[in-house]
């Protein structure tokens, strides 16, 4: 593997991605989130070289769905107290509304 000081004398900007990456998923423990990244890309690349598509559609939207149901079933397991959230999301929402309003009618 290559250190820092070897990463710093060669100067290429995808080493230094690469390493970013390798050193940041040592750091993370438990999630190996590059590795699927890397093989993905490596994957993606050798098919657009070959010149063939891959259909991703549906594997996107089951990906994205599986997703979203799975931060649905963790936030369920949180408990909060909803009227309070209501209101700061009310006021939050009143006070984004009323800044761009603001920074429009001075922009504009």
């Amino acid at each position: 593997m290559l250190s820092y000081d070897d990463v710093n004398t060669l100067r290429a900007p995808s080493i230094l991605l690469l390493t970013f990456f390798i050193n940041l998923q040592s750091k993370i423990s438990g999630m190996n989130l590059f590795v699927p990244l890397l093989l993905g890309l490596l994957i993606g690349y050798a098919l657009r070289k070959t010149g063939k598509r891959a259909k991703l559609e549906a594997p996107t939207s089951i990906t994205l769905l599986a997703m979203i149901f799975f931060l649905g079933v963790k936030t369920g397991e949180v408990q909060v107290n909803g009227l309070w959230l209501l209101g700061v999301s009310a006021v939050f929402a009143v006070l984004t509304m009323a800044g761009s309003l603001l920074l429009a009618e001075v922009v504009g």
